[in-house]
């Protein structure tokens, strides 16, 4: 919190895990066992009540498609079976899966702000067909698109 009001920020946002239940994984995974001993809701309402304090704001955002979908647009991304860390892009290009999804929590925040969004993550229609809809969540791509199409060129 001492390094958000450092750089300025009035915001801290989080993923809203509230309800998320981990899949069944594999035979005797230990997956629930380690996200129930995570206490991701005790985190996230202890850093509300100190930021608050401090006059700062805690959001939570949809965590759909935050941490599997790359933030430049490129789509889905795929894990290292090595390195359960690293992500690799659909263009190649290899990049640590965290700060991916960070980035996206991110936009998907600022997104909403810019009412490019809803609260749930889910684009906001151009229009009445959902044909011409992207099933795709919201990722920094679509900040940089929404940037790119309110700049003009000089005449």
């Amino acid at each position: 919190m001492q390094f958000a009001l450092s750089q300025g920020a009035s915001v801290i946002v989080f993923e809203n895990l509230k309800d998320w239940k981990p899949k069944a994984g594999k035979k005797r995974s230990p997956l629930k066992q380690r996200f129930h001993g995570w206490l991701h809701q005790l985190w996230v309402q202890l850093t509300e009540n100190k930021f608050v304090e401090m006059r700062g704001k805690v959001e939570l955002v949809c965590p759909r498609g935050t941490s599997s979908w790359a933030y430049d647009g490129s789509g889905q991304l795929k894990r290292s079976q090595d390195n359960y860390t690293l992500a690799t892009f659909q263009s190649g290009k290899r990049y640590h899966a965290d700060l991916n999804s960070s980035q996206n929590i991110t936009a998907r925040h600022w997104a909403h702000l810019l009412k490019l969004a809803y609260r749930n993550g889910r684009q906001l229609s151009s229009s009445q067909s959902s044909g011409s809809k992207s099933r795709m969540p919201i990722t920094l791509s679509h900040l940089w698109e929404g940037e790119a199409a309110h700049v003009r060129p000089a005449s």
